[in-house]
């Protein structure tokens, strides 16, 4: 049976199995959100990535992650206004 993180050490790394979560990244179309939301994929987890203004960014980082055999959905929002971030909840389930 598998705790709700499986965390496995290896060298210097922590891989943590994420099969069958959902991670949301904010600002995952660039920087340190597209990052995370990369090695989020690459542990397992599918992506829902909120963007606020570059579509092309966003874009490139889904078809990254659906490259590693992830789902990803993308939302745009200014998640600093409450409402964008009324509109994603339940898009997907």
């Amino acid at each position: 049976m598998l705790r709700k993180f499986e965390f496995l050490f290896w060298s210097n790394e922590i891989i943590m199995n994420l099969a069958g979560k959902v991670a949301i990244v904010t600002g995952g179309n660039r920087g340190a959100g597209s990052g995370i939301g990369l090695a989020l994929a690459g542990a397992g987890a599918n992506i829902a990535l909120c963007y606020h203004g570059d579509e092309n960014a966003a874009i490139d980082i889904v078809s990254k992650v659906e490259n590693m055999l992830r789902k990803a959905l993308v939302l745009q929002a200014d998640l600093t206004n409450p409402s964008h971030g009324k509109r994603g909840y339940g898009r997907n389930r």
